[in-house]
């Protein structure tokens, strides 16, 4: 017999040794549990190198301090095109986004904590949205200079 013959019958002996045989496993039981108690000034040594806890809000169980709610203007965006498609497109404040981002604002702009939403985007107007403010921009075409006399020389023999 070769090799694979008496390989074949030895695995299928041991397939019907196993299946033939009740299975009986003990549960395993945890006998002392692990714990880690530290006083709150100490370090956790499970946070990485250099990680430092936040510090807890200095005013707790004091009013809340009111801040004025930024306002949503016009005057804030600039949106220089649209592309309509699937997805559609609009240029606001030099960056394209499409319908469901939020624009970003630079960190030194009045706007910074504001979450602006791109709402909505038509051909020529984008709906923008920042909690319970909406409004619309409109596309802002760039006008063109009249060019003077002197400045279309076009086949200037000088």
């Amino acid at each position: 017999m070769s090799f694979s013959r008496h390989f074949s019958l030895l695995l299928l002996a041991s397939v019907t040794v196993a299946h033939s045989a009740p299975v009986s496993a003990e549960r395993y039981e945890l006998k002392t549990r692990s714990s880690c108690s530290l006083d709150p000034a100490t370090r956790p040594p499970f946070w990485p190198i250099g990680w430092v806890k936040r510090a807890v809000n200095a005013n707790q169980g004091q009013a809340p301090v009111v801040v004025a709610k930024p306002v949503l203007e016009e005057k804030n965006f600039v949106m220089t095109s649209i592309l309509l498609g699937t997805p559609s497109l609009a240029v606001i404040n030099g960056r394209s986004y499409s319908e469901g981002e939020f624009i970003r604002f630079p960190k030194s702009s009045g706007g910074a904590g504001m979450r602006v939403l791109v709402r909505q985007i038509h051909d020529g107007v984008v709906q923008l949205q920042a909690a319970d403010q909406v409004i619309s921009i409109k596309l802002r075409q760039q006008e063109l200079g009249l060019k003077k006399f002197e400045e279309e020389l076009l086949n200037d023999s000088r």
